[in-house]
């Protein structure tokens, strides 16, 4: 009897014993398991997003979009943005365009977590800047307000990154005249004091500077006159 009740009270504590260290293990893995980064740090974590993250710093936008959400991000990558006119970057980046940038980063913002496969059943979507971004759906793929998505459902712990190929520009003709004098004026040659204008720039860009001086309201256009 005393070795059937040693024998029982051995089983039990192994039981015991046993189902602690299962616990504890289990217990050990989920502590271990890193959080999911939100969605600026894990745009920070990708070297494609790097005129993104600079931009969305520059906007100060960090705060809003690294808060609970949820959001949907449609994230042009460093390529999208070389593809803007040369000084458009630049001049985004400008304290005196914050306005402006904002408008153009918020513009790829969608409230809500908005997966790959609720983008493909939808035809238009309303952003956090307030326009409307239109969607298409074809056999090739999807794009939105003409910029191909080209990667989905990069997880965050407050919304969710699909990446785009070209940056949008929302519809307001304000913003988008406002970004194309700005981005000319940082192109803009600086004449030397007291010098004629022929003699301080190339014939070529002479021409261009008086284009603009005389026609203002052209300038978005930048075309060049013939000498």
């Amino acid at each position: 009897m005393r070795i059937a009740t040693k024998l029982f009270t051995s089983i039990a504590l192994f039981s015991l014993l046993s189902g602690i260290g299962i616990v504890n293990a289990a217990h050990h893995e989920e502590a271990a398991a890193p959080a999911p980064p939100n969605i600026v740090e894990l745009a920070a974590g990708n070297a494609d997003f790097s005129t993104l993250v600079a931009a969305v710093q520059a906007a100060g936008l960090v705060e809003t979009l690294s808060s609970e959400g949820p959001f949907t991000v449609f994230a042009p990558t460093n390529a999208a943005f070389a593809e803007l006119p040369d000084g458009t970057v630049e001049a985004l980046l400008l304290p005196e365009n914050k306005d402006q940038l904002i408008a153009i980063l918020t513009y790829h913002v969608v409230p809500g977590d908005v997966s790959a496969a609720e983008v493909v059943t939808l035809t238009e979507v309303t952003t956090v800047q307030g326009d409307i971004a239109a969607i298409s759906v074809t056999d090739e793929g999807a794009t939105i307000d003409g910029a191909t998505i080209v990667a989905t459902d990069l997880e965050a712990s407050n919304g969710v990154v699909h990446v785009i190929d070209t940056v949008m520009m929302p519809p307001s003709e304000e913003v988008s005249a406002h970004i194309s004098l700005a981005a000319a004026s940082k192109m803009q040659p600086r004449l030397p004091a007291g010098k004629p204008l022929a003699e301080s720039v190339p014939l070529c860009c002479a021409s261009v500077y008086c284009y603009r001086s005389v026609n203002p309201e052209r300038s978005p256009g930048l075309r060049i006159r013939s000498a």
